[in-house]
């Protein structure tokens, strides 16, 4: 026996079959459709306070590629108010994320708080994995803060103990822990080694230009600066000497006066 449809009943079962489609994928992705609307208000109308009474789901990729834009982007605008907002909300979320741990920690420091900013060092040096060390940099930062010299050499040599091979592995350590040298004249012995490592191991140190690198530039007015502390002044001068005259803005202007009324700068006029 063969059953045959007209064409107009085949429109119609087309038709609520289409139906039944749409409204299982509105009820399946409701939420995220919700989310959405009320992500683009809030970024638009900057009310980030908002968030706190938003839901996300754990599978909305979308949602976490977008709050975690926007945080990092109100973070390295030194925007840490904002930054913690949306950084909470999406470690709710998603808990364990390596950088923007790091984030809300740094932005607790800056705020103030150092005492939540510790919790959240103590979290991520459980979960960091080998050749990260976000979680000591930002330790140091609160002893630093705190005047706290004690604890703040203790956790740098903490850091220092690390294999040469797992501290190469960011270059952000070795940057960072020649810039914490400068805080202590215990530690400062240890600024050329970091030095040397750090030069050794980095990669890509100026523009096409010429010029350097913002990272690479701190880490030259920071080794010279270390010297000039020590009284090494030749090596300090030394430092200055061997950049291009593009370079010079890298330093730290107090410094090439010092160095220059010292007969030790080979500075010509068009410098």
């Amino acid at each position: 026996i063969k059953f045959s449809l007209s064409g107009m009943y085949k429109k119609i079962l087309l038709v609520i079959f289409s139906i039944f489609i749409f409204i299982i994928f509105f009820f399946t992705h409701f939420q995220s459709i919700s989310t959405y609307g009320k992500l683009d208000k809030i970024i638009n109308l900057n009310g980030f306070n908002q968030l706190e009474d938003m839901e996300i789901s754990f599978d909305n990729n979308y949602i976490q590629a977008t709050l975690y834009f926007i945080g990092g982007k109100s973070f390295n605008n030194g925007n840490y108010l904002q930054s913690k907002v949306i950084d909470e909300k999406f470690l709710q979320v998603w808990p364990n994320h390596l950088d923007v741990l790091y984030r809300l920690a740094y932005a607790e420091h800056k705020l103030g708080k150092n005492d939540v900013a510790l919790n959240l060092v103590k979290k991520l040096k459980k979960i960091e994995p080998d050749g990260l060390y976000n979680a000591y940099i930002v330790e140091m930062f609160i002893y630093l803060h705190e005047n706290n010299l004690i604890k703040f050499e203790k956790t740098f040599n903490e850091l220092l103990l690390k294999s040469e091979e797992l501290l190469k592995v960011n270059e952000n350590t070795y940057r960072m822990m020649i810039y914490f040298t400068l805080h202590s004249k215990k530690l400062s012995a240890y600024a050329p080694f970091l030095y040397s490592k750090y030069i050794e191991n980095s990669v890509n140190y100026e523009y096409k230009d010429g010029t350097y690198y913002d990272r690479i530039c701190e880490v030259e007015n920071n080794i010279a600066i270390n010297y000039f502390n020590q009284e090494k002044y030749e090596d300090s001068a030394n430092i200055i000497n061997k950049v291009s005259n593009k370079n010079l803005k890298c330093f730290n202007t107090d410094l090439i006066k010092l160095l220059n009324d010292k007969g030790l700068l080979d500075i010509q006029a068009s410098k």
